[in-house]
């Protein structure tokens, strides 16, 4: 035991610290998902679903003000930005956060002159909203922080605070919303407190080791790059938001609540599948680059069936995972879970042929599929939610992804047929892949009283897998290979 552990210390050393580095972001970002999804049972079954309500709308809302606070500028313009000014990293990360911290207060004075217009269409206290606007200036400094220390591959210090973050917000909320008789304003305080704490600690860094207070050149730079992509991140959000908001609106927030629970539980395979998609990039890129479309396309249909395999699987267990998450008061909402799980399948499937729209730099079609997509949206909700509850949000937010992806496949193909006369990626396993998920949750849907048929399934699945072992196995080693291909 001792050598295989010494074995495993010396390869580890022995490893570049970009692939240390990348190793360590991704054992993060698990750890960080898996604490905020062990916990949710804890605070699920000490709170009404009326609470845990106004926890998710509140979520909701800060996702859409640290959208417009920070104009996503700490996403891929960020990395553009320290690359372009590469000795002045300091002075343009200190920039970038100083005009968030900007933004988000004079916007806060907007809001204290009309908070009574804005707390009745937000159903949310004015206590709430001006906390709710520093946990977005601290959030918004950790975020821009984190992205630098991710460019400088810097990642012990971010693996310190992003679980520190997580730790310490599930231990102080505990304590507050066990004493507390407010407890969902009780779990949201305790949450915006820390990180701004933990914000403003992280931007006073950032100032002493700038020279500059703050460059506009640098927020000129990002914000005119990042302008034409706007749109496109302000439709995700309202694609990812818009279903627990409208909820809260036409039906009550204790349904949102509800919804909210089984719509984490079944976006936790997200992880999986972002993990997968960005090892795959630059892979792709060279397969494109060299033209090789026959292994592209073997490899991308084999990843597929894994994937799709994966969430047929978690689709069987849906029941238990609810019971798990929520107890018997959340049971009901077991029927979203199938829609939003395959919903993550179409995001995996259509990040594929997306990684081929950036390649040949035709990336602004994305942003017209992401407003087409939210505004079909709100659509589908308005006239969906009235009819037929908050179930119906988990569908139309399907039927949103399923048209993603056949709008990238086509798009995908055609940008690349004009540029090499050859068209990339095949349209069958999709096709096939995609009806036969689709399928099994309908399928599913109906027998998920009937625990022995659901068993007997998943043992079906289990057992195929086993017998395809070697196969997965080689799929898995290949995405290894990926890293030196």
């Amino acid at each position: 035991m001792n050598n295989i552990l010494k074995k495993a210390l010396q390869k580890y050393k022995s490893l570049a610290v970009v692939a240390k580095a990348t190793m360590w972001f991704l054992i993060c970002n698990v750890i960080q998902k898996s604490i905020s999804l062990l916990t949710t049972p804890i605070f699920t079954r000490i709170m009404t679903t009326e609470q845990y309500g106004y926890i998710t709308i509140y979520n909701s809302w800060f996702q859409i003000l640290l959208l417009i606070v920070t104009l996503r500028m700490d996403y891929g313009v960020f990395y553009k930005g320290l690359n372009k000014f590469n000795g002045k990293i300091d002075e343009y990360t200190s920039s970038m956060q100083t005009f968030s911290v900007i933004i988000a207060v004079l916007l806060l004075l907007i809001y204290s002159c009309v908070s009574n217009i804005i707390n009745s269409f937000t159903e949310l206290s004015t206590l709430l909203t001006i906390f709710m606007f520093f946990e977005v200036m601290g959030a918004s400094a950790v975020s821009y922080w984190s992205a630098k220390c991710r460019y400088e591959y810097k990642y012990k210090q971010i693996v310190a605070v992003t679980l520190s973050i997580s730790v310490l917000n599930v231990i102080f909320s505990l304590i507050c919303v066990l004493k507390s008789t407010d407890k969902s304003t009780a779990r949201i305080i305790v949450q915006a407190i820390l990180y701004f704490v933990i914000g403003f600690g992280l931007f006073v860094i950032s100032k002493r080791r700038s020279s500059n207070g703050i460059n506009f050149s640098y927020i000129k730079y990002a914000f005119l790059f990042n302008l034409p992509l706007i749109p496109h991140y302000i439709s995700t959000y309202i694609l990812e938001q818009s279903d627990r908001i409208m909820i809260q609106k036409m039906i009550g927030i204790s349904s949102a609540g509800i919804y909210g629970v089984a719509y984490n539980a079944a976006m936790v395979i997200k992880i999986i599948s972002n993990s997968i998609n960005n090892s795959l990039i630059p892979w792709e890129y060279k397969k494109l680059e060299k033209k090789e479309f026959d292994e592209l396309n073997t490899t991308l249909n084999s990843f597929m069936l894994l994937f799709g395999t994966a969430i047929v699987a978690f689709i069987s267990l849906a029941p238990e995972a609810m019971l798990f998450l929520g107890g018997t008061k959340y049971i009901e909402a077991v029927y979203c879970i199938p829609p939003v799980a395959i919903s993550c399948f179409f995001i995996f499937v259509w990040g594929m042929y997306g990684n081929a729209e950036f390649y040949y730099d035709a990336n602004r079609f994305t942003m017209y599929i992401s407003m087409s997509g939210a505004v079909l949206n709100l659509i589908l909700n308005y006239i969906f939610l009235r009819l037929f509850g908050y179930i119906a949000a988990a569908y139309t937010t399907l039927i949103c992804y399923v048209l993603f992806t056949v709008l990238h496949l086509c798009f995908a193909n055609y940008i690349s047929k004009r540029k090499t006369g050859i068209r990339a990626f095949s349209y069958k396993a999709p096709i096939i892949y995609g009806l036969i998920v689709i399928m099994y949750s309908i399928i599913v849907s109906f027998i998920y009283n009937n625990t022995i048929i659901r068993y007997t399934i998943l043992i079906i699945i289990l057992g195929t897998c086993f017998l395809h072992r070697r196969k997965i196995k080689s799929i898995l080693a290949s995405n290894k290979g990926m890293m030196k291909d």
